[in-house]
């Protein structure tokens, strides 16, 4: 693996840019033009992947198939195609319904620009070989671990089982916290300074992926139930202090006043 192409020149697009481009002669493919005009000579065109040992989609999983069945022409067997994405059943189907034949790796990095930002130790990220050898394999997971990172190599159902949680219900939950007036709260503890610091993060990334990774992840139904459940299960103890504190004599002057 000397060769990289990596298509699309997103915020992530471009981190993978930047961790890469120390060992890897790099090329990008980017169809809107004020991320384009940031890759600069970088940029390729779809005809010219096939001078690459390996091809990284980094683009919306919501238009993944189409980037995807556009490339495929463009891409033969012996080249070892991965993605990025924050699901991996629907990707992992992509790739192996457009590029049955090519050495197929699902993968997911853990982490965004903000996270990175920060450093690499303790990030993870998810590979799901899905039709390679074991030398492919280890030829990936040595691509991240050279970088410092955590490997998990998984399935797509189970990577996305987990994922609900740790990604999708996060979000959800940092959702949850940037609709409230929080800014201008002076006295703080760690606990709260956390929370908030995990909702801001989630907060820099765009609606699209919020959408995407809960839309795309088949078991993301069954994750709203349980958090539904918990939230009415809260609301109704909420419910209860309330109640308590309105008979209360501790507030009754107050009340009065």
């Amino acid at each position: 693996m000397n060769t990289i192409a990596i298509v699309g020149y997103g915020r992530f697009g471009e981190l993978l840019h930047e961790l890469l481009a120390p060992k890897f002669e790099l090329a990008v493919i980017e169809s809107e033009e004020a991320r384009a005009a940031l890759a600069r000579e970088k940029s390729i065109e779809l005809k010219d992947l096939a001078r690459f040992d390996t091809v990284i989609f980094a683009v919306p999983i919501s238009s993944l198939d189409s980037v995807v069945a556009a490339a495929a022409e463009c891409i033969s067997d012996n080249q070892l195609v991965m993605d990025v994405c924050s699901v991996k059943v629907h990707p992992a189907n992509v790739l192996r319904k457009n590029l049955p034949n090519a050495k197929l790796v699902a993968s997911h990095p853990m982490f965004g620009p903000d996270s990175a930002s920060r450093g690499l130790a303790g990030l993870q990220v998810a590979i799901c070989p899905l039709n390679v050898s074991d030398d492919v394999t280890a030829e990936v997971r040595g691509l991240w671990e050279d970088l410092g990172l955590d490997m998990l190599i998984t399935t797509p159902e189970a990577h996305d089982k987990d994922s609900v949680l740790s990604q999708a219900f996060t979000y959800s939950i940092a959702r949850i916290i940037l609709g409230m007036e929080l800014s201008n709260v002076q006295l703080t503890t760690r606990s709260f300074n956390a929370i908030t610091e995990v909702a801001y993060l989630s907060g820099k990334d765009s609606p699209q992926l919020f959408h995407d990774m809960l839309y795309y992840n088949p078991y993301f139904p069954a994750m709203k139930a349980e958090l539904i459940g918990s939230i009415k299960s809260t609301l109704e103890k909420l419910d209860e202090i309330e109640t308590e504190q309105h008979t209360s004599e501790i507030f009754s002057t107050q009340r009065k006043a």
